[in-house]
């Protein structure tokens, strides 16, 4: 029986916070619709091509062997892996590209799903599967009345390609609200002007390095926490290894405390909840953080906070990129974040993961730019042990989308 394949692709030999998510739960969709479905996880070696060569063989191997005629990727980069598909398959495949962060269409690819929208995904394997692949995805119009995640069964049982690797489950990805409330229209940026930016498919709100903004479903904290909680309990009665929940939200501060206390009351056993926000935000949330923080002391859970986009030190580089914020600003919530966690430290870190936004050049890039940010490295980064991770270099592009 002709089967799917939705495949994760991941630039380092760990996962380094990427969500695996949705493709997961398409899986399950489609085994309760009685299609045969799987799931493959590939991780590339960025310092060994031949080993990345060897890879992508395997990976058409599998999908050859399992009559995979419909294959679904959360993020490509690899062309040659699709035409290899193409020559060896001995029937048509049609190849779906569900990304939130790469739109662009690649050779081979048939259709783009942009915003990774689960029905729209869905409704495209159902239409491949019949031989009806249509050239074009419509863009989802995802609000909180159409939420996503309904119902809640993703597939666990994932395939790792690579040979020999075997990697410990002990964070899951759960999805909080989708979208980014930041929403600053990069066509009112003095340093656009004169450019066209009325485009159609042109994300103008928010930063411009990134395809979300102004896009943000917005649920109150406690219907936010409740959705979080209803993954995390669904994941912890079944990977009991779990020791680390990442939650996939732009701006979750505001319900964290009420994650934290129902967590307890519901039995969720003590784990670190890890989460993102920007530093504007952080500063404005401080009170919010700090309730969280107090909740986690009394119950034994902990928060850590693996992502502040501050992508800058320098006034010019955060105008570029739309930012919305002033290197006072991201230095404000360097020191707070800080000094939270010499204050929590039973509580709460900032150091664990040294995986902040930071994006050293881009292709406007002045040498007063570089020199702020290198002064910045020298006396304040490097005490937060920050480090260089490749994987986020690879995704966190420094350049404007199309046309800015």
């Amino acid at each position: 029986m002709p089967g799917v394949a939705f495949v994760y692709a991941f630039p380092t030999r760990a996962e380094e916070f990427f969500p695996d998510v949705l493709l997961s739960l398409c899986s399950s969709d489609c085994r309760r619709a009685g299609v045969d479905s799987r799931v493959f996880k590939l991780y590339y070696d960025p310092d060994d091509e031949a080993a990345n060569h060897s890879l992508a063989r395997r990976t058409v191997d599998r999908l050859v062997e399992g009559d995979r005629r419909v294959v679904v990727f959360e993020r490509l980069w690899d062309a040659d892996l699709i035409a290899d598909l193409r020559r060896r398959a001995p029937w048509p495949v049609h190849v779906i590209l569900a990304s939130e962060s790469d739109c662009a269409p690649m050779p081979g690819v048939d259709v783009v799903v942009r915003k990774n929208h689960r029905r729209a995904v869905a409704a495209l394997v159902a239409a491949a599967l019949r031989g009806e692949l249509p050239r074009e995805a419509p863009l989802a119009d995802v609000s909180a009345d159409d939420d996503e995640l309904a119902p809640y069964e993703p597939d666990l049982d994932h395939e790792i390609v690579n040979e020999g690797l075997a990697l410990p489950e002990r964070r899951k990805v759960v999805l909080g609200n989708a979208g980014c409330a930041y929403a600053h229209d990069a066509g009112r940026n003095p340093l656009f002007d004169g450019i066209d930016l009325a485009h159609p498919d042109m994300a103008r709100q928010g930063c411009t390095f990134c395809p979300m903004g102004g896009d943000h479903v917005h649920r109150d904290a406690a219907a936010s926490a409740e959705r979080v909680l209803h993954q995390v309990r669904y994941l912890t009665d079944r990977l009991p290894d779990i020791e680390e929940i990442q939650i996939y939200d732009q701006h979750p501060l505001p319900y964290l405390e009420a994650l934290v206390r129902r967590s307890a009351q519901t039995g969720v056993r003590r784990l670190s909840y890890l989460f993102m926000d920007r530093a504007d935000w952080v500063l404005r949330g401080r009170e919010q953080l700090v309730r969280a923080l107090r909740a986690c002391r009394e119950t034994g859970f902990r928060l850590v906070n693996y992502l502040i986009g501050f992508e800058s030190f320098a006034p010019h580089d955060l105008a570029v990129y739309n930012k919305g914020v002033t290197p006072e600003e991201n230095l404000d919530a360097l020191r707070f974040l800080r000094a939270l966690e010499s204050e929590w430290p039973d509580a709460f870190s900032f150091s664990r993961y040294a995986t902040h936004g930071f994006i050293l050049f881009h292709p406007w890039s002045e040498l007063g730019d570089l020199d702020a940010n290198f002064q910045v490295m020298r006396q304040k980064l490097r005490e937060a042990k920050a480090k260089s991770i490749p994987a986020c270099g690879r995704w966190r592009r420094p350049c404007c989308r199309s046309g800015a």
